[in-house]
């Protein structure tokens, strides 16, 4: 999944400026998000809504991953590497049945 941040004042001014530039809006998406560094390493705690909390961590390797989750107490078979969506499947849950995904709505 391709990402690029930009930052904006609020979500209204982020739509108009999409909009201006011919995209359409497509849905709406809530989620809470800490973050932790470790060894110069980023690790995020991600909360959406109607899922139970899980860690994300980013590394240059998949050794450098590994060497994080054994200091952190465990394995890369206690892992999986797939997107938010997935998660939601793995609970019985669409990401795209919803045009909006809210905490109030779980």
């Amino acid at each position: 999944m391709l990402e690029t941040e930009l930052e904006v004042s609020n979500v209204k001014e982020a739509n108009s400026l999409l909009e201006a530039l011919g995209y359409v809006y497509k849905s709406y998406q809530e989620k809470e998000r800490i973050t932790y560094f470790l060894d110069g390493y980023e690790l995020d705690i991600d909360t959406w809504p109607g899922i139970p909390s899980y860690v994300e961590i980013e590394g240059k390797s998949e050794a450098d991953l590994e060497k994080i989750i054994n200091k952190l107490g465990y394995s890369m078979k206690d892992t999986v590497s797939c997107t938010a969506d997935e998660i939601y499947i793995k609970y019985g849950l669409s990401m795209f049945d919803n045009r909006e995904i809210k905490f109030e709505n779980y």
